[in-house]
């Protein structure tokens, strides 16, 4: 069924026993039950929970009861015995209770009620439980007036004012609805279908008794729409919040169950609705590394039940994981127990992104402060508070030897013009804290006396809300080449840093050769060479793989000025190491000769990885031509076998090879398949299929049996040093190395899959793909042996599914009944019709069920018989007068399935009713056509006209008030149609719809 919203997914979380449980003294219930399982899981416990709370139980059974109730009791481990001698446990006959002396009587039985709840009190027991049928009331022709006086004198002289707790039990399959309707309006609870409700139509005693019946239904079933609308608008606000919400929001319990999700939490972890039901929020969703903190943060929740707020990854469908914030808040049940988590989460992928990009930066912007070429100060109300590296090597301290100082403590007396240099000093950073940066020579002077001459820049730096000063101090002796230094530098760094990966290198060309003269150091570090296996190759194209030098030598050849390029080769290590590079270079005309900028990234495990998801598209790809001879009825186990050795050979580049099946019977592998150069071994040929017996000790022997043996698979390169090898018998092909698999359920022996002489040396790689392939090989051959259990169990639920038909039919047709009693008590037509179309519709969909459980095929339904059925029942009801009104049926040879056909049958009730009933007015004849057609689209086509007199002037079907009409429009939606009406010559509507998709149904 359709929910009307996500609130509406949301499942009880307490059980009916729990909620038995917690009953408190006062409580009066009504147990309506309709079939023995449901009286027993609500009065067992219900007693059982009394006696362990030591209460007094009562119970007062009907005339056609057994001693079931004992029974039960014991099986729930109650000293039954014990509890009935101690008085605790009381068991009466209706007779003794209700009917005493022959008749009812209300007087009575409050008086015995409450002589019981005093022998309770007096006894110590805490309270009294009292339960009872109530099928006097069948016997008694005025039980429904005793019964209502009955029940509202124990509400309001009993249970209001004695310590206990009553359920009066009513048997729906025996009570008239009448007398149950009283029954709800003098129970404050409810107990039905395994669930307690709180009774919002009880009617309280002293109302009971003052007022009229009808009067007082009629008032509270105002309340209750009246409240039911106001849930109903709140429940759809929440939803729709929910639903909208960008913030995702999950309900789950301690164990990992997850009970409720919102869309937006479907959208963060790339599961489906469905998929995350099946999903543990703690095993499947949680990183490892989150969960024992996150399990010690909900702990500490659980002690405080206080929220909490934590941040954690998620690991998402694919694969990837996603940094969140999550605000989790506990829900505790009545006995403050923890019920379930509810969190609020938000997805933290951006603000990580920043405060590692600003780490990043911090770490950049410091690494550029400690090694840059310059001094740098930072100063605080004239007093440096920190340095760079440089700082030190210029002025020739300490770091503590400089912080706090002032810069007059680092100068002579005077400057160069004779100001004094505290006083010059103290003018200059008060103009640049003033927001005028201050540019200047300096002359400085170290601890030990010797003078120097600086270049100092100085600016006003805001930080937070204060201001400090900037100092950038520069030793200006030989300006100009280290001005020049510094333009070369700042150009070369900035080509390279744009493409810097693994190592940077630049090259002139001089007489069309490139050299290098330039190259970070982590070169050495990659290829093991020094800078002068370097200096005597003029670069390090020497170390190019042999067969990718002329790619390499290209790359340099055809690259001109202003153009980028980018190949992709291998060199070899100084250890003879296979490097794979992405080699990015950069050409720019500098001073009339051409320079190359690069950046070579070593991409090896890149290129590794490729390898590694190429042999998994292999093996995926394998895997799926097994699988269909795999579930095909028509394979035969030597076809499966067939398919396993032939993929097993091309994923291992093997020539030979066998694939074989344990016989249950004897332990012989039986060969179901193997290759032409494997018949020459020494083996036993029985009823055609060849085979290898194991030994008297019941091992295999020699080297193919090796991995039966210890149940795990194994691969030699070396067959003939092996220590379970016995060589090769005369004329048979020599084995240059074996891989075998055993194919394995549990711990059961069930097949093997054996290869020999590879093209390459077998790895661990063959093995994981031949393991995997061993894996289906297990279930096609488990699939042979429960395939006839199988059948029968198929069979099994085929019978099942007719029966619920049937019933669905019988309960469908019950409820059009009770339409048909409801409209002969009613006096008003509007009431009258509308349980007459309410009928209508019913049986449309009961003969849907008929036709399914008398058809071959339980899953679908011959539409043209459904059509005519349903038709010849729609103008026997409509029609007076037979003949007047023909039927025209055009009906391709069409089933349908349960999902598609229920929306057609209620379309087709609704467009036929309202013909026969408006189109031919006062007698007038006509027809009637309704065609379906499968169309080459493969969509249907259903079409439902007539030649009357058509829709009223201005009917607008975007604007249908009718509920007839606007039932039909949500049927089209719902089967994903399209509608369209035509008014030429009476009324035609024609829908165009797809079947429905089977939808699994739990």
């Amino acid at each position: 069924m359709e929910k009307d919203n996500y609130l509406g997914e949301i499942k009880s979380f307490s059980t009916l026993e729990d909620d038995l449980n917690s009953l408190k003294p006062h409580q009066h219930i009504a147990l309506l039950y309709n079939n023995p399982r449901e009286w027993k899981e609500t009065i067992i416990p219900f007693i059982k929970w009394g006696l362990e709370k030591g209460e007094k139980c009562v119970y007062i059974r009907d005339s056609s009861q057994d001693n079931k109730l004992q029974e039960y009791l014991k099986k729930e481990g109650v000293e039954v015995n014990f509890c009935e001698k101690s008085g605790q446990l009381v068991i009466l006959d209706e007779s003794e209770a209700y009917t005493k002396d022959g008749d009812f009587n209300s007087d009575t039985r409050i008086h015995l009620i409450k002589t019981e709840a005093q022998i309770a009190k007096d006894k110590g027991f805490k309270a009294l439980r009292i339960c009872g049928e109530m099928s006097w009331v069948l016997h008694d022709q005025s039980g429904l007036d005793r019964l209502m006086e009955y029940e509202s004198q124990l509400n309001q002289n009993f249970t209001s004012k004695y310590p206990s707790l009553a359920i009066c039990q009513f048997d729906m399959q025996k009570f008239d609805p009448e007398i149950i309707k009283g029954v709800i309006m003098t129970h404050p609870y409810l107990i039905n279908g395994g669930e307690i409700y709180k009774n919002f139509y009880h009617v309280p005693a002293h109302e009971f008794q003052d007022t009229p019946l009808a009067e007082k239904e009629v008032e509270i079933w105002l309340n209750n729409i009246k409240r039911e609308h106001k849930i109903r608008l709140r429940e759809e606000l929440y939803a729709e919040v929910l639903s909208k919400s960008s913030q995702a929001f999950v309900i789950g319990l301690s164990d990992g169950k997850i009970l409720f999700n919102n869309p937006a939490f479907n959208e963060l972890v790339g599961y489906s609705p469905d998929e995350i039901k099946s999903l543990n929020w703690d095993k499947d969703l949680t990183s490892p590394e989150c969960r024992h903190q996150e399990k010690i943060i909900l702990q500490e929740m659980e002690k405080t039940g206080l929220p909490v707020r934590y941040e954690k990854e998620y690991l998402k469908k694919d694969g990837t994981r996603v940094p969140i914030e999550i605000l989790t808040h506990p829900s505790y049940n009545h006995e403050g127990e923890l019920k379930y988590y509810y969190s609020f989460i938000n997805d933290i992928s951006s603000r990580k992104k920043v405060e590692e990009e600003l780490l990043i930066s911090e770490n950049k912007y410091h690494t550029l402060f400690d090694n840059a070429e310059s001094g740098i100060f930072l100063i605080r109300d004239g007093f440096f508070m920190e340095c760079n590296q440089k700082v030190l090597e210029i002025f020739g301290v300490l770091e503590e030897n400089i912080l706090g100082k002032t810069p007059a403590d680092f100068s002579p007396p005077l400057q160069e013009d004779g100001t004094p240099s505290d006083l010059k000093a103290k003018k200059l950073m008060e103009k640049a804290l003033s927001g005028e940066p201050q540019h200047f020579e300096w002359k400085h002077q170290q601890q030990n006396g010797t003078v120097f001459f600086t270049e100092v820049s100085l600016n006003r730096l805001k930080i937070g809300e204060e201001y400090l000063l900037q100092a950038i101090v520069m030793d200006i002796t030989g300006r100009k080449r280290a001005e020049n230094l510094l333009k070369e530098s700042e150009h070369k760094h900035r080509m390279v840093g744009e493409l810097i990966s693994d190592f940077a290198y630049s090259c002139i060309q001089k007489d069309g050769e490139y050299r290098v003269d330039w190259i970070t150091g982590s070169f050495y570090h990659i290829t093991g060479f020094s800078k002068k296996d370097m200096d005597n190759q003029f670069g390090w194209m020497f170390t190019v793989h042999p067969d990718d030098t002329p790619k390499a030598q290209q790359q340099l050849q055809d690259i001109k000025p202003g153009e980028k390029n980018i190949k992709i080769f291998r060199i070899i290590s100084s250890q003879g190491q296979i490097i794979w590079l992405r080699n990015h270079i950069e050409c720019v005309e500098e001073n009339g000769n051409w320079r190359i900028y690069g950046a070579a990234q070593d991409i090896s495990r890149e290129k590794i990885y490729l390898e590694d998801l190429k042999r998994e598209l292999e093996i995926n790809q394998s895997l799926s031509r097994i699988y269909a001879p795999l579930i095909s009825d028509s394979s035969s186990m030597e076809d499966v076998a067939d398919i396993i050795l032939q993929e097993s050979l091309k994923l291992t580049h093997s020539e030979n090879g066998y694939v074989g099946m344990v016989d249950p019977e004897n332990q012989d592998m039986v060969v179901l398949t193997h290759s032409s150069m494997m018949v020459g071994c020494e083996m036993v040929d029985l009823d055609d299929k060849i085979r290898f017996p194991p030994s008297k000790n019941g091992n295999y022997p020699a080297l193919w049996g090796h991995s039966l043996n210890t149940g795990k698979g194994i691969y030699t390169n070396q067959p003939e040093t092996h220590k379970t090898s016995r060589g090769t018998p005369s004329g048979h092909i020599k084995v240059t190395n074996f891989i075998s698999v055993p194919v394995m359920a549990e711990k059961e022996l069930l097949g093997q899959i054996a290869l020999a002489n590879s093209r390459h040396d077998y790895d661990d790689n063959d093995l994981e793909a031949l393991k995997r392939l061993a894996e289906f090989y297990a279930l096609a051959i488990q699939r042979m042996r429960f395939k006839d259990d199988l059948l029968n169990s198929i069979k099994d639920k085929e019978l099942l599914l007719r029966e619920i038909h049937h019933r669905v039919k019988n309960n469908l047709q019950i409820i059009a009944s009770l339409l048909n009693l409801q409209s002969a008590e009613t006096q008003e037509e509007e009431a009258q019709e509308f349980c007459r179309v309410s009928q209508d519709r019913v049986r449309s969909m009961a003969l849907i069920h008929e036709k399914l459980y008398k058809s071959p095929n339980i899953s679908r339904i011959n539409f043209y018989d459904y059509v005519k059925s349903l038709t010849e029942a729609l103008f026997y009801n409509y029609t007076t007068h037979p003949g007047i009104v023909q039927l025209n049926l055009d009906i391709d040879n069409i089933s349908l399935d349960l999902d598609t056909a229920i929306p057609c049958g209620l379309l087709l009730n609704e467009l036929i009713t309202n013909s026969l009933k408006y189109a031919f007015p006062d007698g007038n004849k006509g027809t009637i056509t309704i065609k379906f057609k499968s169309l080459p689209s493969g969509e249907y086509q259903l079409v439902i006209g007539d030649d009357g007199i058509g829709l009223p002037p201005g009917f607008n079907l975007d604007r249908v008030e009718t509920l007839g009409l606007q039932i039909v429009i949500s049927l089209v939606k719902q089967i994903e149609g399209t509608l369209e009406l035509e008014e030429t010559s009476g009324t035609v509507y024609t829908i165009n719809f797809k079947e429905l998709s089977y939808k699994n149904r739990l």
